[in-house]
């Protein structure tokens, strides 16, 4: 896609305007972690879970909508050196399947990473009553890594889990 195409009309001015917001994420991001950082580890929570993810799924759609290789580069890092919501992961993880920042190497990383999350959601999972948006990432992160991940050995379960998750808050 050319450059003159993605700057003009409403189409450019909204990338443009994801553009910025990545940049001013990224620097509110970098100020989280040093906090995070520079708390004694006896103090500190998780690490900040929700910029990662959202710069990752950001810069997989800027690559997809760009064919910026440098968007790709920074999603596939992001997807291998953090964890964040189960849901947000998958959706990056397959805007950057054939993209050439995903060695197989890294693939193969991240889609461990990817299963650990499914896994660490159904151990840790805590249910606050139907319809709460706890679940909702729940299913949905489940549902999208067992569709992402078909041949894993635990595939079933994490269908099976989103099925009674989705039974027990919806009734259905």
């Amino acid at each position: 896609m050319s450059s003159t195409t993605q700057t003009t009309g409403m189409k450019g001015r909204y990338l443009e305007y994801i553009k910025r917001m990545r940049e001013a994420d990224i620097e509110r991001s970098e100020k989280l972690q040093q906090a995070w950082q520079q708390k004694s580890p006896e103090l500190r929570g998780p690490e900040p879970r929700v910029i990662p993810g959202a710069q990752a799924v950001i810069d997989a759609f800027l690559y997809t909508v760009t064919g910026e290789i440098s968007y790709a580069d920074s999603a596939v890092q992001l997807l291998a050196d953090h964890d964040f919501s189960l849901y947000e992961y998958t959706q990056a993880y397959h805007a950057l399947t054939d993209s050439p920042a995903m060695t197989p190497d890294l693939r193969t990383g991240i889609e461990a990473r990817m299963a650990k999350l499914a896994e660490e959601l159904i151990e840790h999972h805590v249910e606050w009553g139907a319809m709460n948006h706890a679940t909702n990432d729940i299913v949905d992160g489940m549902t999208a890594a067992a569709q992402t991940l078909p041949d894993h050995p635990h595939c079933g379960r994490w269908t099976q889990f989103a099925e009674k998750m989705l039974a027990a808050s919806w009734g259905k």
